[in-house]
């Protein structure tokens, strides 16, 4: 018996040894484990707090990634540790239920004493652990809360963008339909052009060998293109101005006067000149005078020839000078007097702008016969379509002879590019005496 129970606290003894060397090699290993896991923690706690402000800087970066490389790694290295410690609890415990299945007293003082030793370690190893996780989500609030903020921004941007792209679908409509008014009025005074140009046709096949008649008296004339003057030498009288005659034809005139009543009470108008002669080679006119005695003229003459001249040139591409009317173009002066002169002038920028000053003009020598300025002809972004164009035109006016036919073109555009004229087209006709 005393064998046997020297035998058995013998083996108690080696038990109690093995689980102490056990309990020891274990609580080395955690505590190494901890301790590591503790550094560990630390400098991955130090780390994501002295980049805490980086990270915030590339927040653009950071939200173009769903997670980055390093949140990863952080993520990585918390799952290990905590798989470790799950590991190495699992082991601890392992040891403990077998530790507390002994009957033997000391033994379970000494697996009681580990389990409270140990227990504080694994409490502070977890509140580490914790106290890391808390860390890495911090960082990522931090992250979202940038994200909203920028979202926010971004909505705005999103909103203001759509306001824009809204006026600006109503500004290219409201140029659209300016570009089809303009289209119409362009084709409008095409036509006009056409219709004036066949009249004059017209007027010049019926003035070939046409001889022309009036009748005047002190009030008027039958024609009201001839008007009844005073007399230019200061006489009584009165006096009119035959034009459009052929130099070198025969001319007929008769003067009219009153010699009193009838009779019947009826005045008296008997013809008292009568005068045919051959008007000199180089006249196309010849005024003629009454006394205040002469109340009726009658007049006969053979009417110039008249011919139509078609005007149609064009200029290309060129930059303007900025902030004067610059010559582009150039038609011939008419040799004798162009009249019922109607002209077309079309301008068109290649790349116009809202704020600045465009103009256009045509002049006949010195004279300005028309001039049209205009701002806010371009897009109002420079998104929209600059190339626009301007057009004037002239009405029955007299060229005279010796009178070039000038355009003229204005802008005070700040760049060259917005000074740019596309083309320019002169278009036109009017009537002379051959």
């Amino acid at each position: 018996m005393r064998q046997e129970q020297k035998a058995r606290e013998k083996a108690g003894t080696d038990l109690r040894g093995q689980l102490e060397a056990r309990l020891e090699d274990t609580a080395i290993g955690l505590s190494s484990a901890m301790a590591e896991q503790e550094t560990r923690t630390n400098e991955n706690m130090s780390y994501a707090f002295s980049n805490l402000s980086q990270q915030i800087a590339n927040e653009s970066q950071a939200r173009s990634l769903a997670v980055s490389e390093e949140s990863r790694a952080r993520q990585k290295a918390i799952s290990d540790l905590s798989e470790s410690f799950t590991t190495e609890l699992e082991v601890y415990g392992r040891l403990i239920d077998e530790a507390g299945n002994s009957t033997d007293e000391a033994t379970k003082k000494v697996v009681a004493f580990w389990s409270e030793e140990n227990q504080n370690l694994f409490n502070q190893s977890a509140s580490l652990t914790l106290a890391a996780l808390s860390a890495y989500n911090d960082v990522n609030n931090i992250k979202w809360v940038s994200q909203d903020a920028w979202n926010e921004q971004q909505q705005k941007i999103n909103d203001a963008a759509a306001k824009f792209q809204a006026q600006q679908l109503e500004i290219n409509n409201q140029n659209e339909e300016f570009r089809r008014l303009t289209e119409q009025l362009d084709a409008q005074q095409t036509e006009q052009i056409e219709q004036i140009t066949a009249i004059q046709q017209q007027i010049v096949a019926e003035s070939q060998g046409r001889i022309r008649e009036i009748m005047a008296t002190p009030a008027g004339t039958s024609d009201p293109n001839i008007t009844v003057r005073k007399r230019s030498d200061g006489e009584p009288g009165w006096q009119i101005t035959l034009t459009d005659m052929v130099g070198g034809s025969v001319f007929n005139v008769q003067w009219y006067r009153s010699d009193g009543a009838s009779s019947l009470g009826d005045t008296v108008i008997e013809q008292k000149y009568n005068i045919i002669r051959t008007l000199e080679p180089n006249a196309n006119s010849f005024t003629v005078g009454a006394t205040s005695g002469i109340v009726y003229i009658f007049a006969r003459w053979a009417a110039a020839s008249k011919r139509q001249v078609t005007v149609d040139k064009s200029v290309g591409s060129r930059d303007i000078s900025r902030g004067i009317f610059q010559n582009i173009m150039n038609y011939p002066a008419p040799t004798k007097t162009a009249r019922q002169a109607t002209l077309r002038l079309k301008v068109t920028w290649a790349a116009a702008t809202y704020d600045d000053n465009y103009g256009i003009r045509i002049r006949a020598g010195d004279r300005i016969l028309k001039t049209y300025n205009k701002t806010q002809l371009g897009p109002l972004t420079f998104l929209g379509n600059g190339e626009q164009w301007m057009s004037i035109t002239v009405s029955n006016a007299t060229i005279n002879p010796g009178e070039t036919i000038s355009v003229d073109v204005y802008s005070n555009a700040l760049t060259s590019g917005a000074r740019r004229m596309k083309s320019a087209e002169l278009t036109g006709t009017w009537i002379e005496e051959v």
